[in-house]
């Protein structure tokens, strides 16, 4: 059975609205994070006030990632992000 992907920690990007991860097992990732604010309602906070999204850190476990405005990303659906753009890129 595959394990679900866990987070070690999680920083914003030198790019605006992405976050640099770090996973438990040691690999990292970069995702961008603009479409799905830019799509979504709720995220949409991010885009009209950017400081925001900074302001975010590993939830307990690592399960995913939480802003202090209440919203969160989880960790298996960064992951799921994180594969689709380097795919994308052509990146390995």
């Amino acid at each position: 059975m595959e394990r679900l992907p866990t987070l070690k920690s999680a920083i914003t990007g030198e790019k605006s609205l992405t976050l640099n991860l770090v996973w438990a097992n040691g690999a990292q990732d970069t995702v961008d994070l603009t479409g799905l604010i830019r799509r979504s309602q709720h995220f949409k906070v991010f885009a009209e006030n950017p400081e925001t999204f900074c302001d975010m850190s590993v939830t307990e476990f690592g399960g995913g990632v939480e802003w202090k405005n209440g919203l969160d990303y989880s960790a298996v659906s960064l992951k799921l992000l994180a594969d689709k753009q380097r795919l994308t890129s052509g990146t390995k």
